[in-house]
């Protein structure tokens, strides 16, 4: 039996990690992203987010929230769960987000183009 081709959500899970895996191999460790790596993936992948924002230092911000959140050490890298944390918090707000979307608006549009957007604290485990 041929195994069946992954699903849409699979394909974005494996796509995530991906991304993760590409940005933290730059420097030093391969599991963890320090800020220089960190840096370089908000400004190409989620440039839309970090353009619209008017502090300069919202991406050292957007770190120091979220490092340490997983294993309550601020190190200065964010590991996977870290960046997960970091993903989810922004997937969260992007939902909201969009549920207030005019219908005509293209969806992604409206919520990456709209005003700078604080995230949400990340989640303890």
């Amino acid at each position: 039996m041929r195994p069946s081709p992954p699903t849409e959500m699979e394909r974005s899970m494996e796509k995530i990690i991906t991304v993760f895996q590409r940005f933290a191999s730059k420097e030093g460790s391969q599991g963890s992203m320090n800020f220089k790596e960190f840096e370089n993936f908000m400004n190409v992948e989620l440039i839309s987010f970090t353009k619209n924002q008017k502090d300069p230092n919202i991406v050292r911000k957007i770190m120091n929230s979220v490092d340490g959140g997983v294993d309550g050490k601020k190190n200065n890298e964010l590991d996977f769960q870290e960046f997960l944390n970091l993903i989810g918090g922004i997937m969260v707000a992007g939902h909201e987000a969009l549920s207030k979307c005019p219908p005509k608006q293209a969806r992604v549009t409206c919520f990456f183009s709209s005003s700078p957007r604080h995230l949400p604290p990340p989640r303890q485990r």
